[in-house]
C-alpha cells in the first residue's frame, strides 16, 4: 500500500515535458454585421502547476487578418518547485468592431517561455462580417393599413 501511494506522488509532482496547447476559437456574435462588437475568444491549457498564464495581445487588423497572442509562462526548471500534473485551462479575450464587410481570418499564436523546445500550435479561424441591413421605419398605423 505505502509504495502504490509513494509511485502516485512521485507521479504528480514528476517533472514532465508537456507544454501548453491552444485548443478552440470562438466567435461571438458567430455572424458578425458591420459595426458590432465582436468578441473573440481563444481556448486553451496548461499541463502542470509550473506553467502560468501571462496574458494576450490584441492586435489590429492587417489586411484582414488578425493576430490575437497569447503569452504562457513554465517555471519548470527554474527553481519553481515540484510541478503538479494537473490540467489548468486558459482563455484569452479580445474584442474588435470592424467597419467593412469580408472574410477575416483570426490567427491565435502563442508565445511561451519554457526550457523546453518550442513547437507551432497556432489555431486559424475564418469568419464572415456581414454589411448591416437597412431597415425603414414604419408607423403602427401604416402597418395596419397593409392588412384592411
Amino acid at each position: 500500500m505505502r509504495k502504490t501511494i509513494l509511485v502516485a506522488v512521485i507521479l504528480i509532482i514528476w517533472p514532465t515535458s508537456a507544454f501548453s496547447w491552444l485548443t478552440s476559437i470562438q466567435i461571438d456574435p458567430p455572424e458578425p454585421i458591420v459595426g458590432e462588437m465582436v468578441t473573440i475568444t481563444v481556448s486553451g491549457y496548461m499541463p502542470d502547476s509550473c506553467w502560468s498564464f501571462l496574458g494576450q495581445n490584441c492586435l489590429e487588423a492587417v489586411d484582414q487578418t488578425l493576430v490575437l497572442e497569447v503569452n504562457t509562462y513554465d517555471c519548470e526548471g527554474r527553481g519553481c518547485g515540484p510541478c503538479l500534473t494537473v490540467v489548468i485551462p486558459f482563455e484569452a479575450v479580445c474584442t474588435y468592431e470592424f467597419a467593412e464587410p469580408g472574410t477575416y481570418e483570426v490567427q491565435a499564436v502563442e508565445h511561451w517561455d519554457s526550457l523546453y523546445p518550442h513547437f507551432v500550435l497556432d489555431l486559424t479561424r475564418s469568419f464572415t462580417v456581414t454589411d448591416s441591413v437597412p431597415v425603414t421605419a414604419t408607423s403602427w398605423s401604416a402597418l395596419k393599413a397593409l392588412y384592411r
